[in-house]
């Protein structure tokens, strides 16, 4: 018996000693995470020094803020593969297969336009550059005053393009702006919704003579082309060169997610001697300060609030610009179609635009056919509005604008698409 209660008193010995190591054990791993932890201490602090916590808090918070942005970054500018197998013309320059000026040639003027991307990682810092030393040659080439100008400053002058060039290279330096197509549509629509609220339409509707009818249809008209999918349709139209809608917008995505809109805005146009680049492919035509007054999108400029304003020169639009100065041009453009305008033809494009309340598909095709050649968009229109408005509008478009017309159509149709938003 007096074995039995020593064997039990060794046990609830062994017991007590080993609750008592347990506590110790779990008092001292909670002293350790309280000395880990940044909380402030249990007792009360003096104002000073509870500031200067906060203080310390809210920059640990903006230091993880930057990082995780920087992480996101980093995660953005991971080029993906080309969205093709086979790069064609002006396309395989925008995916960065045209290194040098002889490449550049041979996309644009040999025999075989194509190469095969396998999986090719484009340098788009590279392919920006090589463009803008072609566009700049180019131009040389082909300009008297540009061949004539003397270098340095008024070299700028007589021959603008090298500016434009320097520009835009800094500006892709600086901040490529990775987007997304949705993205991009978002914000060319919020900048044609602002720039349409900020417009004085009484007294730009009274600088083109509209009264009535007409100046209620030039606002109705201005409305509805108002919006991302339009104006992205119309530049997509100027940008690429081929006519399938969906190939363009998977196109344009890819270079938004792995260029950057600036890439995109800086893109110049390799077939004329003008200043032009970007999205729009703007040239001074459309956006200048002339003698007598203004041109283009400058015109309906002076009809906005002074912040809303762009500049009045090609070499000078940034960022946002590009959008608003497009949405500008086609207002100018609209406002000289419905200015030669009989009552007839007033009254069916109201009642058109009346009826296609969701989009106006065939008012796009105006003013993507206009930015190429507004004479013959406006006869072109004309003609449209003479017959059935159900009907084509590329049918009644001449034939030199009617690549354009048909484009815009499809590009249009293919960014209706709910992926792309």
């Amino acid at each position: 018996m007096k074995k039995f209660q020593v064997i039990f008193a060794i046990l609830i010995g062994l017991g007590v000693a080993i609750f008592i190591f347990k506590t110790i054990e779990k008092r001292e791993k909670k002293s350790v995470s309280q000395a880990k932890t940044t909380s402030p201490p249990t007792k009360k602090l003096s104002p000073e020094k509870t500031e200067a916590f906060s203080k310390k808090q809210t920059e640990i918070k903006v230091h993880d803020s930057k990082v995780e942005k920087t992480l996101k970054q980093k995660q953005q500018k991971t080029v993906q593969n080309p969205p093709v197998k086979r790069a064609c013309n002006l396309e395989a320059l925008y995916l960065g297969f045209g290194q040098t000026d002889q490449l550049i040639r041979k996309f644009l003027y040999g025999d075989d336009k194509c190469t095969e991307t396998n999986n090719h990682k484009p340098d788009f810092h590279k392919a920006l550059q090589a463009m803008w030393i072609y566009k700049v040659g180019y131009v040389k080439r082909k300009s008297r005053k540009c061949r004539k100008a003397k270098t340095g400053q008024d070299f700028d002058v007589t021959c603008p393009i090298n500016q434009a060039k320097r520009f835009r290279l800094a500006e892709y330096e600086a901040e490529p702006n990775y987007s997304s197509l949705k993205a991009f549509m978002a914000s060319a629509e919020q900048i044609a919704q602002a720039t349409y609220n900020g417009i004085d339409w009484k007294m730009l509707s009274d600088n083109f003579g509209f009264k009535g009818k007409k100046a209620r249809l030039f606002k109705q008209a201005a409305k509805k082309f108002a919006g991302g999918k339009e104006l992205v349709a119309y530049g997509m139209t100027e940008l690429f060169p081929s006519h399938d809608g969906n190939w363009n917008c998977r196109l344009l995505d890819y270079l938004l997610r792995n260029a950057g809109v600036n890439f995109v805005m800086a893109i110049p146009a390799l077939y004329d001697t003008y200043s032009s680049f970007g999205l729009y492919q703007f040239t001074s035509l459309a956006l200048r300060r002339t003698k007598d007054g203004k041109a283009g999108a400058s015109n309906i400029n002076n009809y906005l609030p002074t912040d809303l304003r762009i500049p009045d020169s090609v070499n000078k639009l940034t960022g946002d610009n590009h959008h608003r100065a497009a949405y500008l041009f086609a207002i100018y453009n609209m406002a000289f179609l419905i200015k030669g305008l009989n009552d007839k033809q007033v009254a069916k494009l109201t009642k058109y635009l009346a009826e296609n309340k969701e989009h106006s598909v065939k008012l796009i095709q105006f003013i993507a056919t206009a930015h190429h050649s507004p004479r013959n968009a406006i006869r072109s229109a004309k003609r449209w509005l003479n017959e059935d408005t159900a009907n084509s509008f590329t049918s009644h478009c001449d034939k030199n604008i009617r690549n354009y017309s048909i484009k815009t159509e499809r590009n249009f149709l293919a960014l209706s698409n709910e992926i792309w938003h």
